[in-house]
């Protein structure tokens, strides 16, 4: 019987899709404002991981309406990119089946519901959760605990028998600070 729960982070964690994540938004803003001068590595800094709403605003300095129409094309073509650039993490999948038996699986992403599920369907992953939690069922995006502690209650189970991976340093310290047991990832960075 299960009576413990371990959540994973997607991007960065459970999936390198940096490089995936880069050449879509990158097509898509040149197309809709007709110039991209991010490049890899300040892309891996400055954006990923977090919401585009956030770093579209501040990196392109765009409107609204333009934000939500270089996400759209984004999430159109991101397939195409993934395909040649998403690396899958063996190691956790690996751990994941170890501990499946005892523990709820879930998944807490800031990514759209469409890229997380065409990514999982991809990799023949999407059974494996108990739970996927993605940005369009929460309103408060990581590093906020609204979706770890959505998953908790979810399952009935307590921080002390949670624990929390991804790779994000600020995500890692929330879940810390709920006295959950939390492990940063540094995979493919």
């Amino acid at each position: 019987m299960k009576n413990r729960l371990a959540i994973f982070d997607m991007d960065g964690t459970l999936f390198d899709t940096v490089e995936a994540n880069y050449e879509a938004y990158k097509n898509a803003v040149m197309e809709v404002i007709g110039s991209c001068s991010i490049g890899l590595e300040e892309f891996k800094n400055k954006c990923f991981g977090k919401n585009y709403k956030y770093f579209l605003r501040e990196i392109f300095n765009v409107n609204e309406a333009l934000i939500e129409d270089i996400h759209d094309l984004k999430c159109l073509r991101y397939m195409k990119y993934a395909k040649k650039y998403v690396k899958e993490n063996t190691f956790l999948f690996y751990v994941i089946n170890e501990i499946k038996e005892k523990y709820y699986i879930a998944l807490l992403t800031t990514a759209s519901a469409k890229n997380t599920y065409e990514i999982l369907k991809a990799y023949n992953k999407t059974e494996i959760f108990d739970l996927i939690l993605t940005s369009d069922d929460v309103e408060n995006l990581k590093p906020d605990s609204e979706g770890i502690l959505r998953a908790m209650n979810y399952f009935d189970v307590d921080a002390c028998k949670t624990i929390f991976f991804d790779d994000s340093e600020d995500c890692v310290n929330m879940a810390r600070d709920l006295g959950i047991d939390s492990y940063k990832i540094i995979a493919g960075r």
